[in-house]
């Protein structure tokens, strides 16, 4: 057998072998991860299958879950959920729940609900938030029960609470309904 083969077949055991040990039910937990980007970090192929307490990551990581802290330079994604304190320079994704603080230099989403404080230069979204969404050009939530701050726009469903926009507020009930555009419709006509 020639050495081409005898690499590629190793190759395709450890592959294979990776594929069904990802596949096992063991929750995999860990107290700190550090990753360049995926898969280059302490988890390799197998980060987003780890529930970590603390996320260094230099580029980019993935996750099952965070509970403590996340750092991402340009992005995290945390496939379910996330609590605590999250930061990215550009974007922080939690696929399912979320509860604490975000911070992103562009946006923040967040796949279910969450709660807690969001924070982005650009826009927010949420299928449902209890809290605040701060943002500079949008936010959008399913159902609000908080503030939405927005230097442009916000939009939610059902809002329990209160939105603020530089020029429009859009919520199919609202317990403070906008009066910005019936102000600015009655002045231009």
């Amino acid at each position: 057998m020639n050495a081409k083969k005898m690499f590629l077949s190793m190759g395709l055991i450890l592959f294979s072998a990776g594929l069904l040990y990802a596949q096992s039910s063991e929750e995999r937990k860990s107290s700190f991860q550090l990753t360049f980007v995926p898969p280059l970090g302490t988890q390799g192929i197998f980060a987003s299958q780890y529930t970590n307490q603390v996320s260094l990551n230099i580029i980019a990581g993935i996750s099952k879950n965070e509970n403590v802290f996340t750092l991402g330079g340009v992005a995290n994604l945390v496939k379910e959920n996330a609590s605590g304190f999250q930061l990215a320079g550009v974007t922080n994704y939690v696929g399912n729940s979320s509860s604490g603080f975000q911070l992103a230099g562009v946006y923040n989403g967040i796949g279910g609900e969450g709660n807690g404080i969001l924070m982005a230069g650009v826009a927010n979204s949420s299928r449902a938030y209890s809290g605040t969404q701060i943002a500079g050009v949008m936010n959008v939530a399913g159902n609000l029960d908080g503030t939405q701050l927005a230097g442009v726009i916000n939009v939610a469903k059902r809002v329990k609470g209160v939105q603020i926009a530089a020029l429009l507020n859009i919520a199919e009930e609202s317990d403070y309904p906008s009066k910005l555009l019936f102000v600015l419709a009655n002045h231009i006509s």
